[in-house]
């Protein structure tokens, strides 16, 4: 059976598991007391000094530099360990360590390829990263970080950001696609300019690792998320009326083909379990940063579910449909999960997602309901509000000695976490 049949049936039952999800709040939240809100924002400010007074102790010189970097690399490891709002501690130690060096050699490798690439890039590079080491846990296999993985999360800023710009000349968006058409289909074409070549390369590290004629699946998958990108398209077109049904379609296809791609990275195969798990995940990253992005999406006149919506009302229904979607679709996999720890702590990190994106645009919401979710928060939204700028104040005035790479390596992934 083709992945594409597969692929379709399953997004399929996506829909239908979603569009059934109640629009009642789901009452199965942990819940954090107004005592211990203030002692999470008292840790977070105490950890935000400690960052900052350690940035502005990097020593000029090379050796003693060498020393500094390792002991903020121990300080991050240790504040890990006893980090509690993302529920680390249910990774061993030996994985979170892990983590941490995988964090820190895709920012190398990711400068190392293109060191142009904004922060904000490799940052959601990285997040896909994550999302594959995730995935691994979860499906009981080693932590591990490999060259198609690091090719496959370069792939976002080169193809999905490409195409989601706006300032892109629609023409040029079209000759891209058809130029990436031909290239995820194994033809040996050449690239027309820098940014295709950048996208080439990525695909070769791909085909290094898993050559295309022992893992189909693979490519197949990777022509399902090229396909979904152009789809998407349509909801940049002002002029083109999409109805809320294809707009949910759109949806479950790209953020269900994006993550299916990290679960065939892992070894080239997969159950149809974990098919499943990977199009309903990656599904509800998508809506997720729909929420995430909906003031942004408003303004370029973009349509999501979420702009959509809001057009129409406040959010709150829509939310609690997303947060039960959520809790349903983890806990009907941890059935199947080697590691009821680590799918309760993806549950955990996806719900922590969704939470602070309804805080951060709160007044798409009703007032009950910002009261109500706050509970849920380890911070108040009022602190949560004022943590970016926070942080900016603090490290706005810390000399960064000429942008030395171990420096901006340290800032990068402090960032990232």
């Amino acid at each position: 059976m083709r992945l594409n049949y597969i692929f379709k049936c399953y997004c399929d039952k996506c829909k239908d598991i979603w569009n059934n999800s109640s629009i009642e709040l789901c009452k199965e939240i942990e819940t954090y007391s107004e005592d211990s809100q203030k002692k999470c924002e008292g840790e977070l400010d105490k950890l935000i000094d400690k960052v900052s007074v350690h940035l502005e102790k990097c020593p000029s010189d090379v050796v003693l530099r060498k020393m500094w970097i390792k002991k903020g690399e121990a300080f991050l490891q240790k504040t890990l360990e006893k980090e509690n709002i993302f529920k680390l501690e249910k990774m061993n130690v030996e994985d979170r360590k892990k983590f941490l060096e995988i964090t820190k050699q895709f920012i190398r490798d990711a400068r190392g390829f293109d060191d142009d690439l904004p922060i904000e890039d490799i940052m959601q590079a990285m997040r896909n990263v994550w999302i594959s080491n995730a995935l691994q846990l979860l499906f009981g296999k080693d932590v591990y970080y490999s060259k198609a993985s690091f090719a496959y999360s370069m792939l976002y800023p080169y193809t999905d950001n490409y195409l989601d710009n706006t300032k892109t000349n629609e023409m040029d968006k079209a000759l891209f696609n058809r130029w990436l058409e031909k290239r995820l289909l194994g033809e040996k074409i050449k690239p027309n300019n820098c940014h295709e070549s950048k996208v080439s390369q990525m695909i070769d590290y791909i085909e290094e690792v898993y050559p295309r004629e022992d893992f189909k699946e693979i490519y197949e998958s990777l022509l399902l998320i090229f396909e979904s990108q152009v789809k998407s398209l349509k909801q940049q077109d002002k002029e083109t009326y999409l109805h809320k049904d294809e707009i949910l379609s759109i949806s479950i296809e790209k953020g269900g083909s994006s993550v299916l791609v990290d679960g065939y990275l892992i070894n080239g195969l997969m159950t149809k379990e974990e098919v499943k798990f990977c199009i309903g995940y990656g599904f509800l990253l998508q809506i997720s940063d729909d929420l995430q992005d909906i003031k942004e999406d408003l303004k370029c006149n973009h349509k999501t579910i979420m702009t959509e919506m809001s057009k129409k009302g406040l959010l709150d229904e829509i939310a609690n449909k997303l947060i039960n979607f959520t809790i349903e679709l983890i806990e009907n996999f941890k059935i199947n999960s080697r590691n009821e720890a680590i799918t309760d702590m993806i549950k955990n990190d996806c719900l922590m997602l969704i939470l602070f994106s309804i805080a951060y645009n709160a007044e798409f919401f009703s007032i009950e309901y910002i009261k109500k979710i706050e509970r849920f928060l380890p911070y108040t939204i009022s602190y949560s509000l004022e943590i970016k700028e926070k942080m900016r104040k603090k490290f706005e005035n810390i000399d960064f000695l000429n942008n030395e790479n171990e420096y901006k390596e340290m800032i990068d992934t402090i960032c990232a976490k």
